[in-house]
């Protein structure tokens, strides 16, 4: 009954949030939380085992494991080759992972 009677002040909720905004859209402020040691790879032994998936819209369209590739834009070529017809003037998100050395990297292109 009391919550009838009071109305309740969000302000400080407001405030939280518009700095919290503010900093994530609008500073360049480097995070506290990054990681140090750096886990990518744009080259790629041949002899590694290489699984890769194509998302359109978070749905995966196709994917490839095979060896033989030394870059990540072969990769990329590959499955951009294997896509459906329908699929043209979209931004495809990559999902690469070298099974050997446990390492995965997301990457984005626009198909057309």
């Amino acid at each position: 009954m009391a919550r009838v009677y009071v109305k309740i002040d969000y302000t400080p909720v407001w405030i939280l949030n518009e700095k919290v905004i503010d900093f994530v859209f609008f500073t360049d402020n480097e995070s506290k939380h990054i990681e140090k040691e750096d886990k990518s790879f744009e080259r790629i032994s041949k002899y590694n085992n290489v699984r890769a998936e194509a998302y359109v819209m978070g749905k995966m369209v196709c994917a490839i494991e095979d060896t033989g590739f030394s870059n990540v834009d072969q990769i990329m070529d590959k499955l951009t080759t294997m896509l459906p017809e329908k699929i043209s003037n979209t931004r495809v998100q990559f999902k690469i992972t070298n099974i050997d050395k446990d390492l995965t990297q997301m990457y984005q292109r626009l198909v057309r």
